[in-house]
């Protein structure tokens, strides 16, 4: 049986290994947004 802080450190893990997939699954399809809006438009969206 695995204490707290282990537990803890594996939860961590696999949500840092869940939005390392994501951000990279975004960066790689970030050229379709650009196609279709300036990068200004983008960002008053966003921001």
């Amino acid at each position: 049986m695995l204490c707290q802080e282990d537990r803890v450190k594996i939860y961590l893990g696999i949500i840092y290994g869940i939005f390392y997939i994501f951000s990279s699954i975004a960066s790689k399809n970030v050229y379709r947004l650009n196609n279709r809006a300036t990068s200004g438009a983008l960002m008053s969206l966003f921001f």
